[in-house]
């Protein structure tokens, strides 16, 4: 996934807590490791929705590398084709 480096230090550069998952385990592995994490996003290949989707809880925005449109689900595209705003400064970084 060539995104993810962009992910991962993006994630870590906003202060959050980045965590990785095997992509072998069922539903409940995955389900378990977002809670232990408290992961608010899960990045995942178009091939893994399905069990991105069937893992998450409540309040867990899943967002699908490529430009395959998945529903119920955000295309990585959108994150960098939307024109947002850049976030805030983390101090010390």
């Amino acid at each position: 996934m060539p995104e993810y480096p962009v992910l991962f230090h993006g994630a870590a550069r906003a202060g959050g807590a980045v965590t990785t998952l095997n992509p072998l385990w069922t539903v409940g592995e995955v389900a378990g490791q977002l809670r232990s994490s408290g992961a608010r996003w899960l990045a995942t290949v178009p091939a893994l929705a399905g069990t991105a989707e069937a893992a998450a809880g409540d309040g867990q925005e899943i967002i699908v590398v490529g430009n395959e449109q998945i529903p119920g689900t955000l295309p990585y595209s959108t994150l960098l084709a939307s024109g947002a705003s850049p976030g805030p400064v983390v101090p010390g970084h």
